[in-house]
C-alpha cells in the first residue's frame, strides 16, 4: 500500500533501443542523443540477427539504417568539399 509512485517523467526502468546499421558512427551518435532515455544495442542489417536481438531484448523502439557506409566518399559538393551524409550534416574541404 505504500508502495513508491514513480512521476511520470521519471523512468522506473531504463529503455532499449535497437539500431540495425553498418556504421559505427551512426551508433556513437544515437547512443549520445539517447542516453539520458536508455541504452542502443547496435545490431547488423541481418534480418536474421535482427530478428534475434528484437526477441531476446524486445525493445522500445528499432531503428533501422538505410544508408550506405561508403556514401561519403561518393558525394562531392560543388565547391569540391566532401559532404558527409549523417547526424551532423556537415561538409568539410579535404586537401585545401
Amino acid at each position: 500500500m505504500n508502495a513508491r509512485t514513480y512521476a511520470l517523467t521519471e523512468h522506473a526502468v531504463t529503455d532499449c533501443f535497437v539500431l540495425a546499421t553498418q556504421t559505427d558512427e551512426h551508433v556513437r551518435w544515437l547512443a549520445g542523443s539517447l542516453v539520458s532515455a536508455g541504452a542502443v544495442e547496435p545490431v547488423s542489417l541481418d534480418p536474421h540477427a535482427l530478428v534475434q536481438r528484437i526477441g531476446t531484448l524486445n525493445p522500445s523502439l528499432v531503428f533501422v539504417d538505410f544508408g550506405r557506409a561508403d556514401r561519403r566518399r561518393e558525394r562531392r559538393g560543388a565547391c569540391g568539399a566532401y559532404c558527409v551524409s549523417g547526424p551532423a550534416n556537415r561538409c568539410a574541404r579535404f586537401g585545401a
